[in-house]
């Protein structure tokens, strides 16, 4: 059992390496492109592209859903052991994903016209511009749906090694976009969304022909296994509701904030949504790495190695986000006016609230891994997509009441908690061994001393000019402080021992 622990953390830890690699190249790449691509298409242009892009995303709530049933089987199946039953699920997740693509394309020429013709708030000068950017998405939202099988097979074989190398050339693709937006004479949104459109394709041709040529079980046949059909779909069904309220709660805030705010406050939360997920890919990296050595543990019925991965996932996870964003919070003006030329209002605000409601957030997607394990994921999934739901009406009425375009990040904070606490009792209720206990103390110490430390950090911080010198000091001392405590406080023995091993090899020698 040692022997499988150490071999399973080796892995996860090679794979994270990798995929940070990915997110390293990404982060820089992808900050320098989103400043460019804002300064070339303008703010009122930056937000449309995000408005309508939102309503396709809502539209394709059904294959979030799907996405998490093709990986949580082919996992599992993949840890049994059984190539033939392995195949099936592939070959049937493949027909259903063709066939969810199909609804969404009926049901965005239909309802998302009329949203988009009659709810949101575009300039008319810009109608068909908009309409060019909205039907480039579509177009991009069935090619994100028919691929979903395949990436599904490359992570569950767990080669992180292509999926980083294949993300990274996406990233210097979009950087090439932005070469051919200065150049280019033609309209800028236009442009932009056809360009994204065939990098998408492009990607993800590769991506199937790297999976079709490498696992077995990647093969496009006319099998349709109905008793798998049936086992995703109920798993699905039971997801869907979560799902839908999750995506339906990020896009209809979206529309709120256009509808009360207009494109101008749309830009300053799409800015927003871009850092938080640059900093959320650091910790799901670590997820994406997680996910097929736990759901596989769980498969296999090794319990102690299960949870000694599940717990130390959630710690670690509420951790590594909160030192990651903390600091950042911490540095946040001085950070935006270095990146863009002009920060929209609001900006600011928007990206130091959206970071302080991701630890918990990706601790919660953790929760919901050893759920997806056990396949009993209907009590969880009432309670997170209630939770989420209600989070509309409350900024809806927070907006009309306050006039504040900040209450819907400070929602999403207080109920970030909320949907951990929840999610951490249903996980108890479908895997009794779990500890309720040591999840959420573990979970909420974890979130409480990045907190903390930046407040101490925040204190010493106002006694001085906003310089780089302050930035770099800041930088260092939080997380000098913050990496000390969380060695002596979040750590267990058995870890620390390990750390202590890893640094005498690599460091001190």
């Amino acid at each position: 059992m040692l022997s499988t622990n150490v071999d399973s953390n080796k892995r996860i830890a090679r794979n994270t390496m990798m995929l940070y690699f990915r997110m390293g190249i990404s982060m820089l790449v992808g900050l320098y492109t989103s400043r460019v691509i804002l300064q070339i298409l303008g703010v009122g242009d930056y937000g449309i592209y995000g408005v309508v892009g939102s309503v396709v995303a809502m539209l394709s709530f059904l294959n979030t859903s799907m996405a998490g049933a093709t990986s949580r089987f082919l996992t599992f199946e993949l840890g049994k052991g059984n190539t033939k039953k392995l195949s099936g699920v592939f070959s049937t997740a493949l027909w259903i994903h063709i066939g969810i693509a199909l609804i969404v394309l009926i049901f965005a020429e239909t309802i998302g016209l009329w949203v988009i013709e009659k709810k949101l708030t575009i300039p008319q000068d810009r109608m068909f511009a908009a309409h060019v950017a909205y039907q480039c998405s579509v177009l991009s939202a069935m090619v994100s749906i028919t691929q979903v099988p395949f990436n599904a097979s490359i992570i569950s074989h767990e080669r992180m090694d292509v999926y980083a190398y294949v993300e990274v050339a996406n990233t210097f693709l979009k950087l090439f976009i932005v070469y051919l937006l200065y150049i280019g004479n033609f309209d800028k949104l236009i442009q932009y969304s056809v360009l994204v459109l065939f990098v998408s394709i492009g990607i993800a041709l590769y991506y199937r022909y790297y999976a079709v040529k490498n696992f077995e079980e990647v093969t496009v046949r006319l099998v349709f296994d109905k008793s798998i059909a049936r086992k995703i779909s109920t798993y699905t069904i039971y997801s869907l509701f979560s799902t839908f309220a999750w995506v339906g709660k990020r896009n209809i805030v979206v529309m709120l904030v256009n509808m009360f705010f207009g494109v101008a406050v749309n830009a300053a939360a799409a800015l927003a949504t871009t850092v938080s997920g640059v900093i959320q890919g650091f910790s799901s990296n670590i997820i994406t790495a997680i996910r097929p050595p736990l759901v596989t543990l769980y498969a296999q019925d090794k319990k102690e190695d299960f949870l000694l991965l599940f717990y130390r996932a959630v710690s670690l996870m509420v951790f590594i986000m909160g030192i990651c964003a903390v600091p950042i919070v911490l540095e946040m003006d001085y950070l935006l006016a270095l990146w863009l030329k002009e920060v929209p209002e609001w900006t600011s605000g928007f990206c130091k609230l959206s970071l302080l409601s991701t630890p918990l957030i990706m601790a919660e997607s953790v929760v919901n891994i050893a759920n997806s394990a056990n396949g009993k994921i209907g009590l969880q999934s009432a309670f997170s997509g209630s939770a989420l739901l209600i989070q509309i009406p409350i900024i809806y009425i927070a907006f009309c009441f306050t006039g504040y375009p900040l209450c819907s990040e400070i929602v999403a904070i207080v109920f970030s908690l909320i949907l951990f606490c929840g999610s951490s009792y249903c996980v108890k209720r479908n895997i009794p061994y779990i500890s309720l206990k040591r999840v959420v103390v573990s979970g909420v110490l974890a979130f409480a001393l990045p907190i903390l430390t930046g407040v101490f950090v925040w204190y010493i911080q106002q006694y001085y000019e906003s310089t780089f010198i302050r930035f770099v000091l800041v930088i260092l001392g939080y997380e000098l402080l913050a990496l000390s405590l969380g060695y002596f406080l979040l750590l267990d023995k058995q870890a620390r021992i390990g750390l202590n091993t890893l640094i005498k090899r690599y460091i001190v020698k």
